[in-house]
């Protein structure tokens, strides 16, 4: 083996010391790229749960409606209760109305149901029973207004006979209340309206007349709408949410808001608080709401959360498993108790102070668990849990405050029936036809809640509009 010579030892050293610099380069580089990867890897890990968390979601552990669950997904199975299909010993019976009979039919017996002697007409004593058959008759009733002309025998000029007053149009009150009753109430299009009347009434009309009556009708109720929405300057409680709504094929926001006695709606293109104050207005009483931001506006003592909403929150907890689940399940069984509790006391089965009495432990336990979730570095129990404390009084005060409830369901189902409109007509083509949608549906909620017949009604404010008169009054004075 030959030695390398003295004078070369420093050229070989120095090589090595260059090729051991380039090699600590190549491990410093791919540490780098490694600790890049384990970060991509990380950050895509985190973005596939919450995709497979998206994936999960539906009515029972989100704000999707039910309409879009899965038909294949099944619901848990239910813990069999005992009790028979079908109404509940006790339950309040519902009856057909007996209406006022338009027509009386006698009917005679011909012969005694003993010994069969005939029965001639002087032998009735009395009523035995009555048997109503209800019908309806369609077809369409025209008037015919012929304006005269006549010529004055003094000054031999020629006067012409203007229509009576409230006869502008080609249709009478009656077809347009039911036209404006059938788009919004029932949720059917224009082209559905015009095959009903033409196929069930016999009267041929086109889209446009359709549109036309519809914006009479809206200009008719103008001003009952207008009292609707001063009325909750006044109210002591009050509901309110929002969904989506097109408005010339652009996402705007349909705002609702109830009382007791009303309903009222709006279009507005922003989802925040302006909108809110705007659908509102001067109400300064205590609010039923989801946890939304723009709500914020009103403090947490003035305003009750929506435990319905809560629990499909804690639901999901649930569904994420680990920790979550755990914590999820402990503030189910709560919000399970408290339920009870509330039925209990709403049925009357228990007093308001044997009810508030049962709360105070169910409180002082939720309020540990969201303590315990503030505090997890998980994201979604620490938020949940965050945004429980900080309006905490908003969660009970349904338990101190009269004529306050637990949920914000009464809003939930106020806002369907322009969520169906909504699938149907996929919004509005005009601001005009929103504004129609929103005094309509107004007007539909606010009839229910006072229980008056909304197509009568709204046949006596077409008449009074037509007439120049004040509209029939809907709310309470």
């Amino acid at each position: 083996m030959t030695l390398p010579s003295a004078s070369s030892a420093p050229t070989t050293l120095k090589a090595a010391l260059e090729v051991i610099a380039a090699q600590a380069e190549t491990i410093a580089a791919q540490a780098a790229t490694i600790a890049a990867q384990a970060a991509m890897i990380c950050a895509l890990e985190e973005r596939l749960a919450k995709l497979e968390a998206r994936l999960k979601l539906d009515s029972s552990n989100s704000s999707k409606p039910p309409s879009s669950d899965s038909p294949f997904k099944r619901p848990p199975p239910k813990s069999p209760t005992g009790r028979k299909p079908g109404g509940q010993a006790g339950h309040p019976g519902r009856h057909r109305r007996t209406l006022a009979p338009t027509h009386i039919e006698p009917v005679l017996a011909s012969q005694c149901a003993h010994c069969g002697m005939a029965l001639p007409p002087e032998s009735i004593i009395g009523l035995s029973s009555s048997h109503q058959v209800t019908d309806v008759e369609v077809h369409p009733k025209v008037t015919q207004f012929d304006m005269k002309k006549h010529r004055c025998a003094g000054c031999r000029r020629v006067t012409h006979a203007e229509r009576p007053l409230g006869t502008a149009g080609s249709f009478g009150t009656d077809l347009e209340a039911i036209i404006a009753t059938l788009t919004v109430r029932f949720h059917m299009s224009r082209l559905d309206v015009v095959e009903l009347c033409r196929t069930v009434f016999g009267v041929t009309i086109s889209v446009g007349s359709v549109q036309a009556t519809c914006e009479r009708m809206s200009d008719s109720v103008a001003s009952t709408v207008q009292g609707i929405a001063d009325h909750f300057a006044t109210a002591a409680v009050a509901h309110a949410d929002e969904t989506g709504w097109y408005l010339r094929g652009k996402l705007v926001w349909m705002w609702a808001a109830l009382t007791e006695q009303a309903e009222y709606f709006r279009v507005d293109p922003h989802r925040n608080t302006d909108a809110m104050k705007k659908l509102l207005g001067d109400f300064a009483g205590l609010l039923h709401s989801d946890r939304w931001k723009p709500y914020e506006a009103f403090s947490a003592t003035h305003r009750q959360l929506c435990h319905a909403h809560l629990r499909r929150d804690i639901q999901a907890l649930i569904d994420a498993g680990g920790e979550s689940q755990v914590l999820g399940e402990k503030l189910l069984a709560l919000s399970n108790i408290m339920f009870s509790d509330w039925h209990a006391f709403c049925a009357r089965e228990i007093h308001y102070d044997e009810f508030a009495k049962r709360m105070s432990p169910t409180m002082n336990a939720w309020r540990v668990l969201a303590e315990t979730a503030a505090n997890t570095t998980t994201g979604k129990p620490r938020a949940l849990g965050r945004s429980m404390l900080r309006l905490w009084p908003a969660l009970w005060n349904f338990v101190d405050l009269e004529g306050v409830v637990p949920t914000n369901n009464e809003q939930e189902r106020a806002i369907r029936l322009p969520v169906r409109i909504r699938k149907n007509s996929y919004g509005s083509t005009s601001m005009t036809g929103a504004l129609f949608v929103t005094r309509m549906l107004s007007i539909v909620g606010t009839a229910r809640r006072q229980g008056v017949a909304v197509l009568g009604w709204l046949k006596r404010a077409r008449h009074a509009f037509r007439h120049l008169l004040d509209p029939p009054a809907l709310l309470p004075i």
